[in-house]
């Protein structure tokens, strides 16, 4: 930090790979944090470095009867999903993974060490959690973990054919299921063929998860049906995520039910559009609960999180693929806001806070960064006069 600021350059980080900077150029300085990948669990509470993905964390919590808050996938890194949100699996039950934080080691811009947590620097411990990597440099992260060891979880399958009904049906049974169970819905078309999906994980050990699942009889029997208790740390691997990199083209809004789904059937994927996925991840519970010791993103407001992917150059063009998402989020009447995790082109993050949250992120970050030094994905605008 002191290099970049004797010379008058910005500074992006980048952790494993995922969500990469496309604000780089040749007057900023890129950080890898990539190879600081320790993770140590101390009573319910973990710590990681800027490196380190859910995958090397989720067998040794769960060993003690643990789990973190992570994602569909474990190969993502901690620290970015975490101070981005973080939604996953547990959410409903537990909330979104970034308020979960208690401490967190920051390099500032103007090259100080920091110990962010309530009582220390409180303003800016709110605003990074939610605010990505708008305030310096996270070197270490502590969060606590759950009380959750088995869950009841795992996906069923359906034809393509049956998309539209899929996703009608599955979206209004989630509408009805308890805190305890997060579940999520899609269409995906991967190069074996299009196929609906239907994903659950249930927490709480005193439900009996076939008993929820009967409404989705009425779609008949499934291609496939995987759910069955598995150790919370398997939860990765039931969201079928590819690990290979891809040049992906992703956007995310908020969306309220019921939902037309018809509307829809022209951008399904596996229907001659350009999207190789569309998603609605069920939001609601612990995600919707606002709480004073909550970060920036205090919670997402809203039914379901609507995300879209597509492969550049393998489903279609970057203009192809988000033409037909905002064709899908005009349809579904979005009101607008966004969760940042879920989006690869660089926007402002003003998208994602409620209009007093961001003002007083643009406020720490006046404080902590007033040259404008970090450069981040989803940047918090310095300029007061800015909307």
């Amino acid at each position: 930090m002191h290099y970049a600021a004797a010379h008058g350059l910005h500074v992006a980080v980048q952790g494993t790979g995922h969500g990469a900077t496309g604000r780089v150029n040749s007057n900023t300085i890129l950080i890898v944090t990539s190879h600081l990948s320790e993770v140590r669990i101390i009573e319910s509470q973990a710590i990681v470095q800027p490196g380190a993905k859910w995958s090397h964390l989720v067998g040794p919590a769960g060993a003690r009867g643990l789990a973190g808050l992570a994602g569909s996938s474990s190969d993502v890194g901690i620290l970015g999903y975490t101070l981005g949100g973080g939604l996953g699996w547990l959410g409903r039950s537990h909330g979104l993974a970034c308020n979960a934080v208690t401490q967190a080691q920051l390099v500032a811009p103007n090259g100080e060490v920091l110990t962010l947590n309530h009582q220390q620097n409180p303003d800016l411990f709110w605003a990074i959690r939610g605010g990505l990597a708008n305030f310096g440099v996270i070197t270490e992260l502590h969060f606590e973990l759950v009380p959750v060891s088995n869950v009841q979880a795992g996906y069923l399958t359906y034809p393509a054919e049956q998309a539209v009904e899929v996703l009608e049906v599955a979206c209004a049974w989630a509408m009805d299921l308890p805190d305890s169970i997060t579940s999520t819905t899609m269409v995906v078309n991967p190069p074996s063929g299009a196929f609906a999906y239907i994903g659950l994980c249930c927490s709480d050990d005193s439900l009996d998860v076939t008993d929820a699942l009967k409404p989705l009889d009425a779609l008949g029997p499934p291609l496939r049906n995987t759910v069955k208790v598995m150790p919370a740390a398997e939860l990765g691997e039931i969201h079928l995520d590819p690990l290979a990199p891809a040049a992906s083209v992703s956007d995310a809004r908020l969306v309220n039910g019921p939902i037309a789904m018809h509307s829809l059937a022209p951008e399904l994927p596996g229907q001659g559009s350009p999207l190789a996925l569309m998603e609605f991840r069920r939001l609601g519970g612990a995600i919707a609960r606002s709480d004073p010791h909550h970060g920036a993103l205090d919670c997402l407001a809203g039914d379901f999180l609507l995300f879209c992917l597509g492969i550049e150059g393998a489903t279609g063009t970057r203009h192809e693929i988000s033409a037909s998402f905002e064709r899908v989020a005009h349809a579904m009447g979005s009101p607008g806001r966004t969760a940042l995790n879920f989006i690869d082109d660089p926007i402002s993050a003003r998208s994602e806070f409620t209009p007093v949250n961001y003002r007083r992120l643009r406020k720490v970050r006046q404080v902590v960064d007033p040259t404008n030094r970090m450069r981040a994905s989803h940047p918090i605008d310095l300029d007061p006069t800015a909307p």
